[in-house]
């Protein structure tokens, strides 16, 4: 609890926060001009509480927020990860605590440090909606064509704006992952936020496009189809369906802790290469 207080209190919380909430509120009124379409009405008959949290969260400036979210959740994750394992600092906590409980308990804070911002965000927007607006899909239709918001399978709107938090926290999980992996190789912290963002863009190219390679060797198959729709920020927005981008993102969340795991067991290596 006293890790997460003096967090909210860092200047990275309180810098990248601050850039959110710009960003959120230009979204909002971005909405709100949408709605009223130049008439006085903010509440047109077919606008609800649901397409109003997906446009603010995806759509206009979210998107630009959703770009820059691995720079962001690099910075809340790993800022403080740095300075726990640089120079004498691990060896004098180890002194007291095994290697294993620091390490997992500072990799766990670190997912959570970057998902709450983008929870708290996106909570809030909801909360407003809910002032806002309806939660009756009624004439849909309009709504859907412009926040591309899909009422597929069996969920409510609730459970799958609930489902959508799933993919994001793994999402968070994943490129924390990618983050962890870099500042190992580097030990840079500048240079590993850096490279991070560069990383995710071009593993989103590369997994993107194996598709097309898997289909010159071996034609098309359920694989290729699954891949040529494939976007490692569906984790964040979800694109094609919600059970889908949790399905991808939990791979590659696995995938990411096995290497982290992997470059970091070593409590000799860590300390000497971080000293």
């Amino acid at each position: 609890m006293e890790n997460l207080k003096v967090y909210l209190k860092s200047r990275e919380f309180i810098v990248c926060s601050l850039l959110m909430l710009i960003l959120m509120m230009i979204g909002i009124f971005d909405y709100f001009s949408y709605a009223s379409g130049g008439r006085v009405s903010l509440f047109p008959e077919w606008v609800n509480r649901f397409s109003f949290w997906r446009h603010t969260m995806y759509y206009g400036t979210g998107s630009i927020l959703m770009f820059l979210s691995p720079f962001i959740i690099n910075i809340l994750a790993l800022t403080h990860f740095y300075n726990k394992i640089k120079g004498s600092y691990l060896k004098d906590v180890l002194l007291r605590q095994s290697y294993k409980k620091v390490i997992t308990k500072n990799i766990v804070f670190a997912y959570i440090k970057s998902y709450l911002p983008f929870l708290i965000m996106s909570v809030l927007i909801f909360f407003l909606g809910s002032i806002l607006y309806t939660s009756t899909l009624s004439n849909t239709e309009w709504s859907d064509s412009y926040t591309l918001f899909r009422y597929v399978g069996d969920f409510s709107p609730y459970v799958y704006i609930f489902l959508c938090h799933i993919a994001l926290l793994l999402y968070d999980i994943m490129i924390v992952n990618i983050g962890l992996i870099l500042l190992r190789k580097t030990r840079k912290l500048t240079v590993t936020l850096l490279l991070s963002f560069v990383v995710i863009n071009a593993l989103n190219f590369l997994i993107g496009n194996m598709d097309k390679f898997i289909e010159m060797c071996i034609g098309k198959n359920f694989l290729t189809e699954h891949l040529s729709v494939f976007n490692i920020y569906e984790g964040y927005m979800v694109q094609s369906s919600v059970m889908n981008a949790i399905i991808n993102m939990g791979i590659l969340a696995f995938i990411t802790g096995l290497l982290v795991w992997k470059l970091y067991k070593n409590k000799e290596s860590l300390v000497r290469d971080f000293e």
